[in-house]
């Protein structure tokens, strides 16, 4: 009777665990990585078939439970999510005698000076980029056409 007691409530307790430490919402990185190479099949038509092959065989349901159980655990406890894209890349330069560091991400890109103060940043959009100053201030952008225009002229 104690045995099967002990059971009862070790099955409660391990429940509950469960339960509380996939309580906050979490990133969904694997999800999130999923959905974006489904986007990169080919064109929308092509997109969607995989899409709809992917939840059928059910990988997005099985990405969003290791998610929801595992990975957003251990976000929630860590802070850092271990799916998270490592995809950033930075290289330092010289300039005038000055190292700046280029760090490119999914979004834009970033140049900072040695002591990690922001000079400049570029946002990746639809339509083009957008690049501002170390204070968030409007520099100017560039249209898609534009940047494709810069590349045929070499």
């Amino acid at each position: 009777m104690i045995s099967r007691l002990m059971r009862i409530v070790a099955s409660v307790l391990i429940v509950v665990l469960m339960i509380s430490t996939v309580g906050c919402y979490g990133s969904f990185e694997l999800t999130k990585k999923v959905y974006k190479w489904n986007g990169t099949i080919g064109d929308k038509w092509i997109n969607e078939v995989a899409f709809l092959g992917l939840n059928i065989v059910p990988v997005y349901g099985i990405a969003a439970f290791i998610d929801a159980l595992i990975l957003n655990s251990i976000e929630f406890w860590t802070g850092k999510n271990p799916v998270t894209s490592s995809t950033d890349q930075s290289i330092q330069i010289m300039k005038d005698g000055v190292a700046l560091r280029v760090t490119a991400t999914e979004e834009g890109a970033m140049v900072t000076d040695a002591s990690g103060i922001v000079l400049a940043r570029s946002v990746r959009t639809a339509d083009g980029v957008t690049v501002y100053d170390g204070q968030g201030n409007l520099v100017g952008s560039l249209s898609n056409e534009q940047i494709a225009a810069s590349f045929d002229q070499e």
